[in-house]
């Protein structure tokens, strides 16, 4: 989608889940076995390839984008983007529920991502805004939130 929905990210998601929603109410939503198959293994190994999916599915390439995207109403590498980063937000969400900070490394390379700022481009892409849009009392980056302006002692 290269058209941006108006109004804040939390607007923008909301909007993006309402658009879902309806589509599958008006019935255009038709998913077939093969792609609830590749569905549950996006959601269980969002890092791996989706022409891996496909074959575990028994489809083509060009055979899953097709039917995913008439079943979905996304193409599979946007669909398993968005499981990457909803896999992301929950383990942050789940760190700050335990009071801990969140290890952006570890939760991008559970989440699919090779490391912290593929997972942040991957934000950026899909979103529009870094993660610290939606998690606003929380930093993405590994750095002490609070420090105030470095000061040399070097003269």
């Amino acid at each position: 989608m290269s058209e941006r929905l108006g109004g804040s990210v939390s607007e923008r998601l909301r909007g993006a889940l309402a658009l879902v929603r309806a589509r599958a109410r008006a019935g255009r939503c038709q998913v077939d076995e093969r792609v609830l198959i590749v569905l549950a293994a996006m959601h269980a190994e969002p890092g791996a390839p989706v022409d891996r999916h496909a074959a575990r599915a028994g489809l083509s390439g060009r055979h899953l984008r097709r039917r995913f995207g008439v079943a979905v109403g996304l193409r599979p590498k946007s669909y398993v983007r968005v499981v990457r980063l909803h896999h992301a937000l929950a383990a942050a969400r789940a760190a700050v529920a335990k009071g801990e900070r969140p290890d952006w490394a570890d939760i991008a390379v559970r989440s699919g991502c090779y490391d912290q700022s593929h997972l942040l481009a991957e934000f950026r892409h899909a979103v529009g805004a870094p993660p610290a849009t939606l998690l606003p009392d929380v930093r993405f980056l590994q750095a002490s939130a609070g420090r105030g302006p470095r000061h040399s002692t070097h003269g």
